[in-house]
């Protein structure tokens, strides 16, 4: 049996968001010295105290979804560790010769990953609406996340404006 492109590239992304939302927000791929110019983002302190505000509501939300993942994954009998793994072998295999996981962990897999995608996309609207509800727009606050993984400044004023609202 050959696994199509579309459901593995639906697997992998499947994974790729598992990781994102069970373990801490994955780090940015360096930019190059040509991006990071272009990528400069300016973020006043207004703006700083917003983003950290939204932040801190979105804390729970996240909480919520890893509980929920781990809960599906659980529900179909796999851990966070085995599904990762069956994931990487579907997406390395090109045929069933290839294969090495059965057929059982593959139907699991793909079981935990409709229910995972389900999961992402509540949270994704969740995330947007308190995103919207708190006056920033989500390409913004996505901008802004992305400048601060990779800018050690705006983390510690994120530090700082974190330290100042508890």
């Amino acid at each position: 049996m050959f696994y199509s492109k579309s459901k593995l590239a639906l697997v992998a992304g499947l994974l790729l968001a598992v990781g994102l939302v069970i373990s801490q927000p994955a780090m940015a791929q360096l930019p190059t010295q040509g991006q990071q110019k272009r990528q400069q983002v300016k973020v006043e302190d207004k703006e700083l105290e917003k983003f950290v505000n939204i932040q801190q509501k979105l804390s729970p939300v996240r909480r919520k979804a890893r509980q929920k993942m781990s809960a599906a994954l659980k529900e179909v009998g796999l851990n966070q560790r085995s599904y990762k793994q069956i994931v990487q072998k579907m997406r390395n295999s090109k045929s069933k010769k290839d294969a090495t996981v059965s057929k059982e962990k593959i139907k699991k897999a793909r079981k935990a990953s409709r229910k995972m995608q389900t999961i992402q996309k509540s949270v994704q609207k969740e995330s947007r609406k308190i995103i919207q509800e708190e006056g920033m727009s989500p390409r913004r606050f996505q901008k802004i996340s992305r400048a601060a993984r990779r800018d050690p400044k705006l983390q510690k004023r994120m530090q700082k404006q974190r330290k100042k609202s508890k």
